[in-house]
């Protein structure tokens, strides 16, 4: 009816070391895809962002995998970031949205939450990575350690902000630890 199904939402990790637009994005088709021919939960229409030659690399993954009755579509957009043309699979020339103005409206939500949904994951992706680097310089926190900091907490100034006696009862800490901790992260933040 026009509207998200947030439940439907994936986040991806790209596995692979090329960093490329078209490689990444082959990569997570085809693992989406293939998780949903193994579930029996493909969508009806892949939107992508990208034009032609992103187009291609989907129809590639599809075909690879055999998948059959998805369509895919790809949105290029004007230098406002404004959905502008869609490129369909055997059509030589976009289609121009902005002479289908329902069409068009709707391509633009869809666009603006796919970006939003990308950009709240890449951010916590980030925050996340930049906190288990920061924990790796401390002396005493090893790998189980910050896992277990990584789960209890958010960032590292609620850890800088923990009571000493519950970082103390975390589970493998003690009170030499988490004084280390502590000290560490308040001389540093």
């Amino acid at each position: 009816e026009g509207e998200p199904e947030k439940s439907r939402y994936r986040k991806y990790h790209i596995k692979s070391e090329a960093k490329d637009d078209y490689a990444m994005l082959y990569e997570v088709l085809y693992r989406r895809l293939k998780r949903g021919l193994e579930e029996e939960t493909l969508p009806d229409l892949f939107l992508i962002d990208g034009g032609k030659g992103h187009l291609e690399t989907a129809l590639r993954a599809a075909e690879d995998l055999g998948v059959e009755g998805v369509s895919f579509r790809a949105v290029a957009k004007n230098e406002k970031r404004q959905p502008e043309k869609v490129y369909l699979p055997g059509r030589k020339n976009p289609l121009f949205l902005p002479r289908y103005k329902d069409v068009y409206h709707f391509v633009g939500r869809v666009m603006s939450e796919a970006h939003r949904f990308a950009k709240s994951f890449a951010e916590k992706t980030k925050t996340k990575s930049q906190l288990e680097s920061f924990l790796d310089n401390i002396k005493g926190i090893g790998k189980k350690r910050k896992e277990i900091l990584l789960q209890n907490f958010k960032s590292l100034e609620e850890i800088a902000n923990a009571p000493l006696e519950k970082l103390a009862s975390l589970p493998g800490f003690n009170l030499k630890v988490a004084r280390t901790l502590k000290t560490y992260l308040q001389n540093k933040i």
